[in-house]
């Protein structure tokens, strides 16, 4: 059955004179959706390209707890790879993308709470019932809050 693909993004590892190239992307699928990854292999050398050395999946019904997208299905292809260069593919892949999703998110909870801090008490107000939900949210309450000081002149 053929199911739809979104969201794809790539990773990129270099061990041992070796380039690891890990695509990944979700699926939809009758029961929820997966998150799919498949790692190319390619050589110092020319003529050398070994695609699609691991493919490995994980199967969701209807959300994830990972600290970024696509985390354990990363770390499942990880783990398919010999002992050696685990540890060192791990510390490219997993624990870097982490770290920059980590400073990601601070930047942006930063952004939010400047810009709710500058808003006015009757938006405050106003957002107090408010749920927020999801990223989306977020970006469009953080938005609205930066307007409303802007217009006021309380952000520069």
């Amino acid at each position: 059955m053929a199911y739809k693909h979104y969201g794809y993004e790539s990773f990129r590892a270099k061990v041992d004179g070796i380039d690891y190239l890990f695509r990944c992307w979700s699926e939809g699928t009758r029961y929820g959706f997966r998150h799919v990854c498949e790692v190319d292999e390619s050589r110092d050398e020319p003529w050398y390209f070994n695609p699609v050395t691991v493919r490995v999946s994980c199967a969701y019904y209807n959300r994830t707890w990972e600290r970024f997208t696509y985390e354990s299905v990363l770390e499942k292809a990880v783990e398919r790879f010999d002992k050696s260069i685990v540890a060192e593919l791990r510390a490219q892949i997993v624990d870097r993308t982490a770290k920059a999703e980590h400073e990601r998110c601070e930047a942006e909870f930063s952004a939010f709470k400047t810009a709710y801090d500058a808003a006015s008490p009757e938006l405050k107000n106003a957002l107090k019932n408010t749920a927020i939900n999801n990223e989306a949210d977020a970006k469009f309450v953080t938005a609205l809050c930066t307007a409303d000081a802007l217009i006021r002149g309380a952000l520069k």
